[in-house]
């Protein structure tokens, strides 16, 4: 992503990239600015004064398949009860497109704009708690739903170790033995409740609230994993506010889980197992983004960049040696 990052004239928040692929969409002129960049880079695009977003990944970074598997879940889910943001057809007729700018080869969707607010998980009623909890557990019976050809081509739990066993193979030995234990540990849940498709991040700045209706944004990490994983994902951020509150607000979610979902709500032990594993799947993301060679030339930016991720690995670090001690 540092390629698209380098791209960007942070005086103007344009860039002729953004400009390149928005051209490949009806949309109007210079209304293309950039807005975010994480695991891919998005532009807003407006299209008769509506805003929609323009989503641009390297394709050395996320394969065709794996988008293309996003883009057919999404036009699965247009005809369900679920509010999901849908992709809109390109000049070509096309869901999406590919091309070459400066050398890399891009994958570009663009995405409705969805109505709504993102509210703040910090000021979250128990209402608030129970209705997202309810909207997973819907977007999971839809998901269920989905023929599995439909999602051919997304990752999975296994995919995701493997990954992880490389990216780590150099910290100590006892990060390495709590990645063995977690995955241990991970087999032994899926025998009992098979891995199933899940949104990966169903947090609330995925999430936008317009009254009642709440819309979901940004499938593009959905993969098979224990569907549990999901919830605790979801709800990793209010384990960070106050102990007694947070648990009144975590009960209301697991309530309105346990209202609407297909799916047993997992036992504490296994949230605690999927709280490991995200601190692991944390750690090894870590090294993919700080992995840039030591004499490459770094803008003040990266700098940045690396020492937070610096010392958000340091942090996991802790964490997982903890948890594996206790």
């Amino acid at each position: 992503m540092s390629k698209i990052r380098n791209l960007i004239d942070e005086q103007t928040w344009k860039s002729q990239l953004g400009d390149q692929f928005a051209r490949l969409w009806r949309h109007d002129l210079g209304s293309v600015y950039f807005w975010r960049i994480s695991s891919n880079a998005i532009f807003v695009a407006d299209v008769d004064g509506k805003r929609h977003f323009l989503r641009l990944n390297l394709a050395e970074e996320r394969s065709l398949p794996e988008v293309e598997a996003e883009v057919r879940l999404l036009l699965a889910l247009h005809d369900s009860s679920f509010r999901a943001a849908q992709p809109v057809p390109s000049l070509a007729g096309r869901w999406i497109e590919t091309a070459e700018w400066n050398g890399d080869v891009y994958h570009a969707v663009l995405f409705e704009g969805m109505p709504g607010e993102h509210p703040d998980d910090e000021n979250l009623t128990e209402a608030q708690c129970l209705r997202w909890g309810k909207e997973l557990g819907r977007l999971h019976k839809e998901l269920a739903a989905i023929p599995p050809a439909t999602v051919n081509g997304r990752g999975d739990w296994s995919l995701d170790l493997a990954n992880m066993r490389k990216l780590l193979f150099r910290e100590s030995a006892a990060i390495r033995s709590a990645l063995d234990a977690a995955a241990s540990e991970m087999e032994q849940v899926c025998r009992i409740q098979p891995a199933a498709l899940i949104h990966f991040d169903f947090e609330m700045d995925n999430l936008l609230w317009q009254g009642t209706l709440v819309s979901a944004i940004d499938f593009d990490d959905c993969r098979i994993y224990p569907p549990g994983a999901d919830i605790e994902y979801a709800i990793r951020s209010l384990r960070k506010s106050d102990a007694s509150e947070a648990s009144q607000q975590i009960q209301a979610f697991l309530d309105g889980y346990a209202a609407t979902s297909p799916y047993p709500v997992p036992l504490q032990q296994e949230l605690a197992l999927f709280r490991q594993w995200h601190r692991l799947y944390l750690l090894a993301t870590s090294h993919r983004e700080m992995d840039l060679p030591e004499d490459a030339p770094r803008v003040s930016w990266q700098s940045s960049l690396e020492l937070k991720f610096a010392a958000l690995a340091q942090k996991l670090r802790s964490e997982i040696v903890d948890h594996s001690a206790s």
